[in-house]
């Protein structure tokens, strides 16, 4: 069995570094969008190999948010992961995407649909309201204090959305790793695996106006980018 599949897409190279854990040994074939099938041997563990695409995969941005579909196959177990061929980069105070400067035309989103009281949760509500954003020019979304659920992520994949999840936090970061900020920590892990291979997934935040220990919040963010840095991270929003 396969877990925790990461993708982490080169598109200078026209590759994939894919990254997962596998309860045992056995043979994984991997290919995208029906192209070159490659065969890779794994261990229990962690395994990381590189997969060469056999034709050139076209880019992911707010202008064309082409998608390709990894699959990977272990026994009798297929799993099919979509993701985006791009680069998020940042040059002095300059956001790049794909190399290209990049500016944001954001908005704040609490989550809050007073219409229903609770955040959609299928993919056709999230193209319905991230198209209405979009016709109005939006091209970035901050969630403020919340990450949205899968569906959003899935819905900003196919519309080209920039999207920036927060740790639900608010308030002051204490000098020692307490109950409370040891799940926040645990939770932008979990943030990060369950929907860090979204193209859309471009940056993190670790909550909204925080006060208190920088140095905390510093070690926090450090772990996050070792982790995972296929994304932009900030210390806070409004701090």
């Amino acid at each position: 069995h396969l877990d925790d599949i990461r993708i982490y897409t080169d598109s200078a190279n026209n590759a994939l570094t894919i990254s997962c854990v596998s309860t045992g040994h056995g043979i994984v074939t991997a290919e995208v969008d029906d192209g070159r099938r490659t065969r890779y041997a794994v261990i229990g563990g962690e395994n990381v190999f590189v997969y060469l695409a056999s034709e050139k995969l076209s880019l992911w941005d707010e202008f064309e948010p082409n998608l390709h579909t990894l699959k990977v196959t272990m026994n009798n177990e297929v799993i099919e992961i979509p993701f985006g061929m791009r680069k998020i980069s940042s040059e002095g105070r300059k956001l790049l995407v794909n190399g290209n400067e990049t500016f944001l035309r954001g908005k704040h989103d609490g989550l809050i649909f007073p219409m229903t009281g609770y955040a959609p949760t299928t993919v056709e509500e999230w193209l319905k309201v991230m198209k209405t954003a979009k016709a109005f020019g939006i091209n970035h979304y901050r969630f403020h204090t919340c990450c949205p659920p899968e569906a959003a992520f899935t819905a900003a994949d196919m519309l080209g959305i920039y999207m920036q999840p927060e740790l639900p936090f608010w308030g002051t970061v204490k000098d020692e790793i307490d109950e409370e900020q040891q799940y926040l920590i645990d939770e932008g892990f979990r943030i990060l695996k369950e929907f860090g291979n979204h193209p859309s997934f471009v940056m993190m935040s670790l909550g909204n106006e925080l006060w208190g220990n920088k140095n905390v919040l510093s070690i926090i963010l450090k772990s996050y980018k070792n982790f995972d840095n296929r994304h932009l991270y900030s210390d806070g929003s409004n701090n």
